[in-house]
């Protein structure tokens, strides 16, 4: 639920870790708008609103297929949950995808996290990626799960986004 303290400009240090930049900002105007609209809202109003989020995403994607944040490091996560909503949006073999596909590609991940999430989302566009799920595993902590970064201590938070990644 929405309360008028979310919005008064308040924003919590943990807040703007999670959205930061102009991508979780459009994320934050996403999930008010599904917040505030009524539970009878028709088919079109969410049709239209769908529409909307997804030509803002084509619009605002960097000429090298990522999305900024405002922050380098963050751009392989939002170019790959770009991608993942774009994907489930029926737009997984647009150009905006197929950039994005390309930009992801030629990432150096080290983090399991972002590894994961970059399989998800190629996956989810119609990109067989058996190397990637084939060096997924080999990064496992014997049969204990993933860490961070490879085999550090398995973590359930890196474990099941490289699951959830494998499985896609």
């Amino acid at each position: 639920m929405i309360r008028p303290h979310m919005f008064s400009g308040a924003v919590t240090r943990r807040a703007r870790s999670r959205c930061p930049g102009r991508l979780g900002v459009a994320a934050l105007v996403v999930f008010a708008i599904a917040q505030l609209t009524p539970a009878v809202a028709t088919a079109r109003t969410a049709t239209a609103v769908r529409t909307g989020v997804i030509q803002w995403l084509e619009r605002n994607q960097r000429s090298d297929g990522a999305w900024d944040t405002g922050y380098a490091s963050q751009r392989p996560l939002a170019t790959a949950e770009a991608l993942l909503a774009l994907a489930k949006a029926s737009r997984g073999t647009h150009v905006t995808a197929r950039l994005a596909v390309g930009w992801l590609r030629t990432r150096e991940l080290a983090s399991i996290d972002l590894r994961g999430r970059r399989l998800r989302s190629m996956v989810s566009a119609g990109e067989a990626e058996a190397t990637e799920v084939s060096a997924l595993l080999a990064l496992r902590n014997g049969s204990l799960g993933w860490g961070l970064v490879g085999p550090v201590g398995p973590g359930a938070y890196d474990t099941a986004l490289a699951l959830d990644g494998i499985e896609a």
